[in-house]
């Protein structure tokens, strides 16, 4: 089976990461008693869950309990080991990490004060009251200190983690669960296109994920809020194994489209089916990729295995003109249809069972 990383569960003072100071040490504090409301909120927690706590209104309860309940968590309720971090984690202040309420695994973004500008703050007042079951949910969200913090889902099971753990197998994934995810992903980028939300990234296979039941879920816009600069960094830092995923015409200098969604959402098409990049770096060679890119190439076909409606999918998305591929609805439609088609008859497992 396909796990995330799991996170470590050394839980010791000294491998705990403060969120709010991640510069210094963390300081070990004495263990205080806790007073009758303390207990009587860590208990109706623990007992709510960290997945409800938006609804905990509807509980019944003193309305003046709701709102301790709903206001006063603090980043004291979460534990964030530093052996779970990596640069990324820190350049994006995304920690993975456990809530000590209810022991769910969890994501906290923080949006300290000297990062809160306003492109920052348009990002985060766009996607208010985004909700879409591929899309990772936004848990409750809570301000410590002039720091925002948000806590995210964490789902189990990464893309990249199954894509390496198949690729080590020698196994293709079954077509079915191809366009299973292909047609979750191309659900989710429809419907933020409809909110006015154009997602873009420069790493699409380390943004996807699936929960418990193998439905694909696309990392919220809020973690890893992509910038020009974070672009040109993941093509300077490309190595071995690695793809480009910019699309031609945004390296010749045009803005990111949703024309441009379409040029990644193929590109995660073919990775889905060939188990490697579409425009692979080959060693330290990365202008290779880069030409075949700039100059319309198409990749290496996929498995003869494979129908044609994928293989002429893949074509279409990476078609080096822009007005030439479809549109992020025609996607979602074919694959909503293929998908129903092929359900019919797949009698394999999950993509999280494998």
């Amino acid at each position: 089976m396909a796990n995330r990383t799991r996170l470590q569960d050394q839980s010791t003072e000294e491998a705990k990461f403060n969120i709010l100071n991640p510069d210094g040490a963390f300081a070990a504090q004495d263990a205080q008693p806790g007073s009758l409301q303390q207990h009587c909120r860590t208990f109706i927690l623990q007992s709510v869950g960290l997945k409800r706590l938006a609804r905990i209104v509807d509980l019944p309860i003193p309305q003046t309990m709701v709102n301790f309940l709903a206001n006063q968590l603090s980043v004291d309720d979460f534990y964030v080991n530093r052996n779970n971090l990596n640069s990324e984690h820190l350049t994006h202040c995304v920690y993975p990490a456990k809530c000590l309420l209810d022991m769910s695994e969890v994501l906290l973004k923080c949006v300290p004060p000297c990062l809160a500008d306003e492109r920052v703050k348009s990002i985060m007042e766009a996607w208010k009251g985004v909700s879409h079951p591929n899309i990772t949910h936004n848990l409750v969200q809570f301000n410590q200190g002039g720091t925002e913090i948000i806590v995210f889902e964490y789902p189990p099971v990464a893309l990249v983690d199954v894509l390496a753990e198949q690729r080590e197998l020698r196994r293709l994934l079954p077509e079915y669960l191809i366009w299973k995810a292909f047609s979750g992903l191309c659900s989710a980028v429809k419907y933020l296109n409809e909110k006015g939300i154009i997602y873009e990234t420069s790493k699409p296979t380390e943004r996807i994920s699936f929960d418990e039941s193998g439905a694909l879920k696309l990392d919220s816009g809020l973690l890893y809020m992509a910038s020009a600069q974070d672009n040109m960094n993941a093509m300077a830092m490309g190595d071995s194994n690695t793809g480009l995923y910019s699309p031609p015409e945004v390296l010749k200098g045009q803005q990111f489209s949703p024309a441009s969604q379409v040029w990644l959402l193929g590109c995660v098409l073919y990775e889905l089916a060939a188990m490697e990049p579409a425009y692979k770096i080959q060693g330290t060679d990365m202008f290779t990729a880069l030409a075949n890119i700039m100059e319309g190439r198409l990749p290496p076909e996929i498995n003869a295995c494979f129908s044609d409606d994928l293989k002429t999918t893949i074509n279409e998305c990476l078609r080096g003109d822009p007005e030439s591929r479809p549109s992020v609805e025609e996607l979602t439609n074919r694959a909503t249809v293929v998908t129903a088609r092929m359900q019919e008859v797949y009698q394999g497992r999950e993509i999280v069972d494998l």
